[in-house]
């Protein structure tokens, strides 16, 4: 959502980190879109696992979710008989699309001098190009570094191969950093966020009160 946000000239956070913005008028308008779509027919009121197994059996028509999931969906494509397709995100308008990162990373949090070896090891493989080789081809992952599915890099005949992964390399020139909460109650601002906008788009609720009400709670929060 906060890559939909951005897309729509919004933002969840003030650059300087002291503000909740997702009460802005852009903000607003990015809800109220989504509002309108579930009224229109568009979306379905439904949680994540089931969502995700409608596509992957081919009963709705567009999913927006991590690369990640792309080798489970082509399975289910394959399977159910339907054409996979794939897309950068969804732009307001002639507005550029902003996409941010899902958060995968690893972290070293060993002490001692061997364990901390064989941690470096670890990375220097699972970052190396034989990595993701397996990462990419195996579950359709962005590999870590572009250049990899570049003429000549490791992973170019497959992307060649297999164009769904192209839409995802386009968009990480503009790819932005997801946006965390300072304080103690990130995660519950978090939930206030989610709450407003399923409130919004699922349940009937004014879009621009109810973004209004949320920010404020949540600015309580943070300060």
């Amino acid at each position: 959502m906060q890559g939909l946000f951005l897309s729509n000239g919004a933002q969840v956070l003030s650059d300087d980190r002291t503000t909740i913005e997702f009460g802005s008028d852009a903000a607003i308008d990015t809800v109220a879109t989504f509002t309108e779509m579930y009224e229109d027919g568009v979306l379905t009121n439904e949680d994540f696992t089931s969502q995700y197994e409608a596509f992957a059996q081919g009963k709705t028509a567009i999913h927006v979710n991590s690369s990640a999931l792309q080798g489970a969906f082509m399975m289910g494509a394959e399977a159910g008989g339907w054409t996979l397709d794939a897309h950068t995100l969804p732009a307001f308008g002639d507005q550029a699309v902003v996409p941010t990162n899902s958060g995968s990373f690893l972290a070293m949090f060993a002490t001692d001098p061997a364990k901390q070896a064989a941690a470096w090891e670890l990375m220097q493989f699972m970052t190396s190009p034989r990595a993701y080789e397996i990462i990419s081809t195996q579950i359709g992952y962005l590999p870590l570094r572009s250049s990899m599915a570049d003429e000549g890099g490791p992973l170019y005949d497959w992307v060649e191969a297999n164009p769904l992964v192209k839409p995802n390399l386009e968009q990480l020139d503009a790819l932005e950093p997801w946006v965390s909460y300072p304080g103690d109650s990130y995660a519950q601002v978090d939930q206030v966020l989610a709450t407003a906008i399923e409130d919004a788009v699922f349940y009937g609720a004014d879009p621009a009160a109810t973004m209004t009400e949320a920010a404020e709670r949540a600015q309580g929060l943070i300060e």
